[in-house]
């Protein structure tokens, strides 16, 4: 795998135009491929693109494709406890809201393990400074399992 294989990535915050549709065709592909590497490996691929594009200045076109990777790559919870997680970022997110007592952690995915499908929201805004991917990324690692290889290669997006 090319080190910068995740250059690839859909760049999500495009979706904030509605008059545009993002090719969500490479997310599986390229988890597939991320998944081949050792756990080492992985963590450097996120570091090197964490330093270039997230943190501490901000592309947001591709911080978003990496935002947008972790929630495909990660079976994250839509409803982990607000006292048990963490944000990385000022993604506008629709849990934001602290009166709701859950986090959805997998917004602006949604997939159906069964089936395969794949539903992305569209992004809706980031406010704020850069983004801790590699953070983000070491805390998923530690609390949360990857999607299996089954499931990801039968993701269809929508």
């Amino acid at each position: 795998m090319p080190p910068m294989i995740l250059d690839g990535l859909p760049a999500w915050s495009r979706s904030i135009d509605p008059r545009l549709t993002i090719d969500y065709g490479q997310l599986a592909p390229i988890a597939l491929a991320f998944l081949a590497l050792s756990p080492t490996a992985r963590r450097d691929l996120i570091e090197q693109y964490h330093r270039r594009y997230c943190f501490p200045g901000l592309d947001l076109e591709r911080a978003s494709a990496l935002y947008l990777f972790f929630r495909i790559l990660f079976k994250l919870p839509h409803n982990q406890p607000r006292a048990h997680t963490k944000v990385f970022g000022g993604w506008l997110h629709p849990s934001i809201d602290a009166a709701l007592p859950d986090y959805d952690l997998s917004w602006p995915v949604t997939i159906d393990d069964d089936q395969g499908s794949l539903m992305i929201a569209r992004f809706t805004g980031y406010s704020g400074k850069g983004y801790d991917a590699l953070s983000e990324y070491d805390y998923f690692a530690g609390l949360f399992p990857v999607r299996d290889i089954a499931t990801l290669g039968r993701l269809v997006g929508p």
